[in-house]
């Protein structure tokens, strides 16, 4: 009895051990599944590597590029400053008349100098700043670029997608009705309808007819913008089941949050708003002018007096500099303005697309629901038109509800994914397009 009780004893921390596992391999499953479940768009978006390709041979990003090697170059100009050495050489013809015991006499008398502009020691600082931020800049606008092309190709993406859905479904509404005519004509061959019901069909055909033709110019332009800019293989046809609408990730406050944080546009007017202010003060520091040094060297009266000497110059311009100065505090000022223009203008379009997704999201729960009671009340509608229980205006009209249900969905899938894409494009969390940049400009060593 006692050997019985130990063993049980034994057992229960291995029973209990084995229990505690499972429950955590399950809670891990569990939260597995859950991640899983969150909506993705990658079967609906071009590959990456087509994305990358795409914007590296887009003009605009190229053009960035360039802009990069120029900041390059600017920056060193603003080191190496505005004045550079200068060389002064000249030749004096003295004459000497003839005086009491003195011939006349002529002699060639040159001199030599040299003079710069010197830089005041904070001036050159603020300079040096001044280059680093002008670099910084270029790679934000380059990184700027990059997004803008994005954003461009992924709307004229979601554009073609929706045309092309578009006159899938009418294409399905022309198959439909020649569906219909096909019955009517057995039920006319069969006395059971008038020949008027096919004159009808045959008036909804041309008209769907009519549409399912704008719709393909339509399908082939945006096809033609978005191989306009797109590098990769765009896809022939399309088909709604591959968007999944799922659960929205974060709340729109959390949307403003990430996308201003993230995004290179407000950074750029940021540190252009920045640069301006800089620019101002050193406007101001020219209140103290810098002094100009001169040194220069004269051979007189054929090499008998040698003369050397120093020249300090100092530039007046006290008006000049108010002026250059007020013109840089106004710049200063309108640049804060365009930081908070653009922040709001950003905080608007994060609001739009995350009221669309909403929105979209909530059409595509109604027009489901309704899809489901059309594709109940579809087969029986048929079924009582062949049967002659049902008329053809009421087939039509079911007809016609039933293909708009399925394009309604179609496109509140599309609204969806597009605004789910550019709210995680904005907020850097769709594609990997802002690795380090390495442009193909060459740093030079510059020295004072």
């Amino acid at each position: 009895m006692n050997s019985n009780l130990n063993m049980q004893i034994k057992i229960q921390p291995a029973v209990l051990s084995k229990m505690l596992r499972l429950l955590g391999l399950g809670c891990c499953l569990a939260f597995t599944q859950a991640t899983w479940a969150e909506p993705s768009l990658d079967p609906v978006l071009p590959p990456v590597e087509a994305v990358k390709q795409s914007l590296a041979e887009h003009s605009t990003v190229r053009a960035a590029i360039s802009d990069q090697d120029y900041a390059d170059f600017a920056g060193q100009g603003l080191k190496l400053g505005q004045h550079p050495w200068t060389v002064r050489a000249g030749m004096q013809l003295r004459k000497t008349d003839a005086q009491e015991g003195q011939s006349k006499s002529n002699s060639y008398e040159p001199s030599f100098g040299v003079e710069k502009q010197i830089r005041l020691s904070g001036k050159y600082q603020l300079d040096q700043d001044l280059a680093k931020r002008g670099v910084n800049i270029a790679e934000l606008k380059y990184e700027d670029a990059k997004h803008e092309v994005a954003k461009s190709l992924l709307g004229n993406w979601f554009a073609y997608m929706r045309a092309a859905l578009q006159l899938n479904r009418l294409q399905e509404q022309l198959g439909q009705i020649e569906q219909y005519m096909s019955m009517t004509q057995q039920r006319i061959r069969a006395g059971d309808a008038p020949r008027l019901e096919l004159m009808l069909l045959n008036n909804e055909h041309s008209q769907v007819e009519e549409k399912y033709m704008q719709a393909k110019v339509a399908y082939y332009q945006s096809q033609q913008l978005l191989a306009r800019d797109y590098r990769g293989t765009i896809p022939e046809q399309w088909n709604s089941d591959m968007i999944q609408v799922g659960p929205i990730k974060f709340t729109q406050a959390e949307w403003i949050r990430q996308i201003l944080s993230a995004n290179h546009e407000l950074e750029l007017v940021r540190k252009q708003a920045e640069q301006q202010h800089a620019l101002h003060k050193r406007e101001q520091l020219n209140k103290i002018p810098d002094p100009t040094i001169s040194l220069g060297y004269s051979r007189e009266q054929s090499g008998v007096e040698n003369l050397m000497g120093v020249t300090i110059s100092v530039p007046l311009s006290g008006s000049h500099t108010r002026v250059a100065s007020g013109m840089a505090a106004a710049e200063a000022r309108k640049a804060d303005y365009e930081v908070g223009r653009v922040e709001n203008r950003l905080r608007q379009e994060a609001q739009y697309w995350s009221t669309q997704m909403e929105s979209a999201q909530v059409r595509y729960g109604k027009a489901q629901q309704n899809l489901t009671q059309l594709q109940q009340q579809h087969s029986l509608m048929q079924k009582a038109y062949k049967l002659g229980e049902l008329s053809l205006n009421e087939l039509l009209l079911h007809s016609q509800q039933f293909i708009e249900a399925r394009n309604r969905i179609d496109q509140a899938k599309v609204d969806y994914a597009e605004s789910y894409g550019l709210l995680l494009l904005n907020s850097h969390q769709l594609w990997p397009l802002h690795d380090e940049h390495e442009h193909d400009g060459h740093e030079h060593e510059v020295k004072q």
